[in-house]
């Protein structure tokens, strides 16, 4: 039985459109905003790198041979 919006062929217009985020997405984002955080770990810092230049790097990979 219709209800609400009435009438047959109004159920595909009442529904169209995207869903909208749940409760609990929205709480995460707004308490990551607040921390500062981005999207799941976007903002990390890099990792340190190993060699402090290239001919350091290439001088290892040549004495691994």
């Amino acid at each position: 039985m219709q209800q609400g919006r009435g009438g047959m062929g109004s159920h595909k217009h009442g529904i169209s459109g995207h869903a909208s985020q749940s409760p609990r997405l929205r709480l995460m984002k707004k308490l990551a905003a607040e921390r500062g955080a981005f999207h799941s770990g976007s903002a990390r810092r890099p990792n340190r790198l190993e060699f402090k230049s290239v001919q350091d790097a290439m001088r290892a990979e040549q004495k691994r041979r």
